[in-house]
Protein backbone atom coordinates (compact mmCIF):
# COMPACT_ATOMS: atom_id res chain seq x y z
CA UNK A 1 0.00 0.00 0.00
CA UNK A 2 2.72 2.35 0.47
CA UNK A 3 4.49 1.82 -2.56
CA UNK A 4 0.95 2.87 -4.17
CA UNK A 5 1.10 5.98 -2.26
CA UNK A 6 4.78 7.01 -3.52
CA UNK A 7 3.53 5.94 -6.82
CA UNK A 8 0.89 8.33 -6.69
CA UNK A 9 2.82 11.08 -5.56
CA UNK A 10 5.49 10.11 -8.55
CA UNK A 11 2.92 10.81 -10.79
CA UNK A 12 1.74 13.76 -10.08
CA UNK A 13 4.94 15.93 -10.42
CA UNK A 14 5.89 17.48 -13.27
CA UNK A 15 8.99 16.29 -13.54
CA UNK A 16 9.83 13.11 -15.82
CA UNK A 17 10.59 9.89 -14.16
CA UNK A 18 11.38 6.28 -15.36
CA UNK A 19 11.83 3.74 -12.99
CA UNK A 20 13.50 0.63 -14.36
CA UNK A 21 14.14 -2.81 -12.00
CA UNK A 22 18.18 -4.11 -11.83
CA UNK A 23 17.68 -5.53 -15.53
CA UNK A 24 16.65 -2.04 -17.05
CA UNK A 25 13.36 -2.92 -17.65
CA UNK A 26 11.14 0.19 -17.49
CA UNK A 27 8.96 -0.92 -14.90
CA UNK A 28 6.58 2.60 -13.90
CA UNK A 29 6.42 6.06 -16.40
CA UNK A 30 4.82 8.63 -14.91
CA UNK A 31 2.38 11.05 -16.70
CA UNK A 32 5.31 13.96 -17.21
CA UNK A 33 7.32 11.05 -18.90
CA UNK A 34 4.68 9.76 -21.10
CA UNK A 35 3.34 13.01 -22.06
CA UNK A 36 7.03 13.83 -22.91
CA UNK A 37 7.14 10.78 -25.40
CA UNK A 38 3.78 11.57 -26.61
CA UNK A 39 4.94 15.38 -27.55
CA UNK A 40 8.34 13.81 -29.86
CA UNK A 41 6.78 10.72 -30.70
CA UNK A 42 7.58 11.66 -34.49
CA UNK A 43 11.39 12.45 -33.64
CA UNK A 44 11.61 9.35 -31.76
CA UNK A 45 10.27 7.43 -34.75
CA UNK A 46 12.38 8.58 -36.78
CA UNK A 47 15.47 7.88 -35.02
CA UNK A 48 13.86 4.61 -33.72
CA UNK A 49 11.01 3.23 -35.73
CA UNK A 50 10.04 0.52 -33.21
CA UNK A 51 9.22 2.94 -30.42
CA UNK A 52 5.75 3.14 -29.31
CA UNK A 53 4.91 5.51 -26.63
CA UNK A 54 2.24 3.85 -24.98
CA UNK A 55 4.25 0.30 -24.20
CA UNK A 56 6.55 1.58 -22.12
CA UNK A 57 6.48 -0.91 -19.26
CA UNK A 58 8.58 -3.68 -19.35
CA UNK A 59 10.53 -1.92 -22.30
CA UNK A 60 14.63 -2.83 -21.84
CA UNK A 61 16.54 0.30 -22.12
CA UNK A 62 19.34 -1.02 -22.99
CA UNK A 63 17.21 -2.37 -26.64
CA UNK A 64 16.90 1.55 -27.26
CA UNK A 65 19.39 2.57 -29.75
CA UNK A 66 18.78 6.30 -28.39
CA UNK A 67 20.29 5.69 -24.73
CA UNK A 68 24.13 6.61 -25.01
CA UNK A 69 26.24 3.79 -24.62
CA UNK A 70 28.01 5.88 -21.55
CA UNK A 71 24.71 6.16 -19.77
CA UNK A 72 23.86 2.56 -20.39
CA UNK A 73 27.89 1.67 -18.86
CA UNK A 74 26.80 3.56 -15.50
CA UNK A 75 23.12 2.07 -15.66
CA UNK A 76 24.40 -1.48 -16.00
CA UNK A 77 27.74 -1.55 -13.54
CA UNK A 78 25.90 -3.48 -10.87
CA UNK A 79 28.80 -2.08 -8.22
CA UNK A 80 27.28 1.29 -8.61
CA UNK A 81 23.19 0.47 -8.64
CA UNK A 82 21.90 1.24 -5.81
CA UNK A 83 18.14 1.00 -4.46
CA UNK A 84 18.03 4.45 -5.90
CA UNK A 85 20.05 6.61 -8.36
CA UNK A 86 19.50 9.94 -10.11
CA UNK A 87 21.27 9.62 -13.36
CA UNK A 88 20.90 13.18 -15.66
CA UNK A 89 20.46 12.22 -19.13
CA UNK A 90 20.97 15.59 -20.75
Amino acid sequence: MEDIKYLEMLNKTGTAILLLDRELLVTFANKATRQLLWEHRREIKQLYPAFEHDQLIGLSLSAIPLIRPEILARLQDKEQQSFNKFIDVG
